[in-house]
């Protein structure tokens, strides 16, 4: 067991804000295990949190879930008519899943919290037959689930080929075999 420091800015924060990234690496069996903590300094919070600052655009976010799987950015630049959307069609991400088909949620930047609020009093309206959940989310978690659904969103060209229905004992080998020659 090592415990590591590491001394570090974040952009998310003021210029002034610094903090330390704890880390502690276990190695087991050919293993390694990294386990971090992050502690800011609280000076530092205390500026955020009294001037206001790192929250601004976290309060301009909401999800949609409930989106018909036809729906396009279109379609939620037309039920959102009443809000100013960030960038416009730019500001309206949609979601994949897995396998890349639209998994019924998306994500729309808005460009004030009075836009958010507007956007809000549209929950549970409907887009076609379907009722839409409307709710306010922070950016951090927007920015996850769109970069976990990139490669989705990718080219064909990214390298990545999924398989599915293999059977159970099925090893690389086999794998590497089907391939060959293509």
């Amino acid at each position: 067991l090592e415990l590591h420091s590491i001394f570090c800015s974040t952009p998310s924060y003021p210029d002034s804000a610094i903090c330390y990234l704890f880390f502690y690496r276990f190695v087991s069996n050919k293993h390694q295990y990294l386990v971090f903590f992050i502690r800011k300094l609280s000076a530092c919070l205390t500026h955020t949190v009294m001037s206001g600052a790192g929250d601004q655009d976290d309060d301009c976010v909401v999800k949609l879930r409930g989106l018909p799987w036809s729906a396009t950015q279109d379609d939620i630049v037309k039920f959102f008519k009443e809000c100013a959307i960030m960038g416009g069609k730019s500001g309206v991400h949609m979601t994949t899943s897995r396998e890349g088909r639209p998994s019924g949620e998306a994500f729309v930047e808005l460009e004030s919290t009075e836009d958010v609020r507007r956007a809000i009093q549209r929950d549970h309206d409907h887009m076609g037959n379907r009722y839409i959940e409307v709710f306010k989310v922070n950016r951090a978690e927007m920015d996850w689930v769109i970069k976990r659904c990139a490669p989705m969103n990718g080219s064909d060209e990214d390298g990545c080929v999924r398989l599915r229905g293999l059977p159970f004992g099925c090893s690389k080998e086999e794998i590497a075999q089907f391939f060959t020659g293509i």
